[in-house]
């Protein structure tokens, strides 16, 4: 506020004051009962200072309170403000790994993994090349992923001597989140890492764990962690259905064993 504008706002509360409002006419009153009480006159020149004081401060408070409603008025707007514009422009990406198939390989292992991910807030894409996977051994030794992509190629998983998990290209995550999510949209998908330096019995310990990260084009980092023995829980469930690639569930056809291209 300029110097100018404090002048005139001073002046308008001050009038107020004056005419006898607010505390304003409660000074009035008091010096009133006090020279009628006791029969002494104060002095013309000294009442008017006292009124002028008392009326220059009383304005100046409520200049300053009406400026402190203002101002928490402003912040109370900008913080909506804000607020919408966060709705509009922030994205809020969630997921978990819902199924893995932990394997050797001719060194160390792998992790190929299903993952779900949920986008409650503004559209954005997930950059492709920002996925990283990190294991955690049981003894607290972090190992970082290699990702794989995906060849216009079956890709088959061992289950079992009669069944396995099928993979094409189509189902890769990092493709198919490269798109915008849409508000409150779900997308799962087909990640593959590999770990040179770790053997496949320490990642497959039930006290190991996954860190799987990711960033957006609207600038989130996402994280989902999870388990070996959480994994493990959820691959013994009986139904295992994944709706979003191409072939949901588990086929029945040989396998002989887990070393896919």
């Amino acid at each position: 506020m300029g110097i100018v504008q404090w002048i005139k706002e001073l002046f308008s509360h001050w009038q107020y004051w004056a005419s006898g409002g607010g505390l304003g006419g409660g000074i009035l009153l008091i010096i009133y009962l006090v020279q009628v009480g006791t029969g002494w006159k104060m002095n013309p020149k000294w009442q008017l200072l006292i009124l002028l004081v008392f009326f220059v401060l009383g304005a100046s408070y409520m200049l300053w309170r009406d400026d402190q409603k203002e101002n928490a008025r402003l912040f109370a707007a900008n913080s909506q403000l804000q607020q919408r514009i966060n709705d509009l422009t922030l994205s809020a990406i969630t997921g978990e790994i819902q199924f893995a198939i932990l394997g050797k390989r001719a060194t160390g292992s792998h992790a190929a993994i299903i993952v779900e991910i949920k986008n409650e807030g503004a559209p954005t894409g997930i950059i492709p090349s920002s996925w990283h996977l990190t294991a955690t051994d049981p003894d607290g030794k972090k190992h970082q992923g290699w990702a794989n992509n995906l060849k216009d190629e079956n890709l088959d998983f061992c289950l079992g001597p009669n069944e396995l998990m099928r993979i094409v290209r189509s189902d890769a995550l990092y493709l198919k989140a490269e798109s915008p999510i849409g508000r409150n949209e779900s997308k799962q998908g087909f990640l593959w890492f590999g770990f040179p330096d770790l053997p496949a019995s320490q990642l497959k310990h039930p006290d190991s764990s996954l860190l799987l990260e990711a960033d957006t084009v609207s600038g989130q980092h996402v994280l989902f962690v999870t388990t070996i023995k959480r994994l493990i829980e959820l691959s013994s469930l009986p139904a295992r259905f994944f709706a979003g690639i191409k072939n949901p569930s588990p086929l029945n056809l040989p396998c002989k064993d887990n070393h896919p291209y």
